[in-house]
């Protein structure tokens, strides 16, 4: 009967449909890294039947993996390991079929023992028990290489490299990077030995976001440098990116420039290596997601979360030094009270005084309000309802205005309602007009 013969592809950023579950544990370090793809020969009654191979390790040694035969085609006998390790130079794993139907009832499993040669081929021996019996023989890979994991006697240290602000398009499938990025390299020891890598945005001691190195690509992280991506305002897909999980706090940099990064990898004897960078190159405003400035802005809660400059749009004369806006388009501006009064320079619903008149839009007309005498006027930056620069040539005088039915304090009141006196009068037809 014919050995079912498999093949392993790895894949580098997905884990494969066959995919499985490890439990054992290297029982001593590795000193091969065997995540790749192979082609190996099975040989059983002096037949090689090539076999695709696809193993993925990860940094304590543990694999995964699946197969089947025939190589480079639809496998016709094809399974997946249930454990497997990396020990040494020594390479051991068990598997069962889950094709064809014959040696999934019974169930057949399979057990691959192999030594890893210098050159980072394997070759070993096999063993099932199809169909209730006992079937054995070698196996080599005839392609694809193991790679050695380097281990100093020297002292390890991680150093930070590069930590700058980047915007660019990193592929169809994983998005845009419109954040940070932050390099950091190991000294007399790799990736490859390290149990743990997490990396850390900060704004001075700010946590903004946090990357731990624990996606499925991880096992592909074998050298001594490393680069994490922080996206702030692109599109970048973690996931489908398949090396780090990245976890975001409420503010992650969209209007907070980060200005350190530190990275903690855990080797596997237990070392702790540190690195910080707070050296950031790049400007950081071209990556934030909303931006910000003393212009007037407005919000519907009235809250003024936009600016030093603004008052309150639904909650009148609750703003400080500020000037806001109005949504009935009568001037769009007041500079007189609102229903609190006091110092604030406050909007409302209805209408208010403004020194230069506007249209709907908040853009100032040709027709001035001739102000009434005062001593030193105040000079304020105007913004309309719809952002625009209000004229600033000639310094505003603040008038007074009643709008809402509340006496003013001194001067003339005008609105758009016609209510209101010469001398602070009350809209609802006080006064002389």
């Amino acid at each position: 009967m014919t050995k079912n013969i498999l093949k392993i592809a790895l894949t580098a950023l997905l884990v494969l449909p066959l995919g499985f579950a490890i439990s054992a544990r290297a029982a001593v370090p590795p000193n091969w890294n065997v995540t790749g793809s192979y082609v190996a020969n099975f040989n059983y009654l002096s037949t090689n039947y090539p076999h695709d191979i696809s193993l993925t390790q990860d940094m304590s040694g543990n694999l995964t993996g699946s197969g089947g035969n025939p190589a480079g085609g639809t496998h016709v006998n094809s399974w997946v390991t249930d454990s497997g390790s990396v020990s040494g130079n020594a390479i051991s794993f068990t598997a069962h079929y889950t094709a064809p139907a014959a040696a999934v009832t019974p169930l057949t499993t399979m057990t691959v023992n192999g030594t890893i040669a210098t050159s980072g081929a394997m070759s070993g021996t096999w063993s099932d028990n199809f169909q209730g019996g006992a079937r054995s023989g070698t196996w080599t890979t005839i392609s694809g290489t193991s790679s050695p994991i380097v281990v100093s006697t020297s002292t390890p240290s991680l150093a930070a490299q590069d930590f700058g602000v980047v915007n660019y398009d990193t592929g169809t499938s994983t998005g845009m990077l419109k954040g940070y990025t932050a390099g950091f390299g190991l000294t007399n020891t790799t990736f490859a030995n390290a149990t743990s890598v997490v990396v850390k945005l900060y704004n001075n001691n700010q946590l903004l976001q946090t990357n731990t190195l624990n996606g499925p690509n991880k096992g592909l992280v074998t050298g001594n440098q490393i680069s994490s991506p922080f996206d702030v305002s692109g599109t970048f897909n973690y996931v489908t990116d398949g090396y780090w999980t990245n976890v975001r706090e409420s503010q992650f940099g969209q209007s907070l420039a980060a200005n350190k990064v530190v990275a903690t990898v855990t080797l596997t004897d237990g070392t702790v290596l540190m690195a910080t960078n707070t050296a950031p190159t790049g400007d950081p405003t071209t990556i934030f997601a909303t931006s910000t400035s003393n212009g007037g802005g407005r919000d519907n809660d009235g809250d003024d979360q936009n600016g030093n400059i603004g008052g309150d749009d639904h909650h009148n004369g609750t703003s400080t030094q500020g000037v806001g806006d109005d949504r009935d388009g009568d001037n769009n501006r007041s500079s007189g009270s609102g229903n609190n009064g006091g110092q604030g320079r406050g909007d409302d619903f209805f209408g208010g005084f403004f020194n230069h008149q506007g249209d709907d839009h908040g853009h100032a007309t040709s027709t001035p309000v001739i102000p009434a005498p005062t001593s030193t006027p105040p000079v304020i930056h105007h913004e309309d309802d719809g952002g625009h620069k209000a004229p600033t040539s000639t310094p505003p005088v603040v008038l007074r205005g009643d709008d809402n039915g509340h006496q003013a304090s001194s001067g003339q009141g005008e609105d758009n309602n016609n209510h209101g006196g010469n001398k602070g009068g009350n809209r609802n037809g006080g006064g002389d007009r």
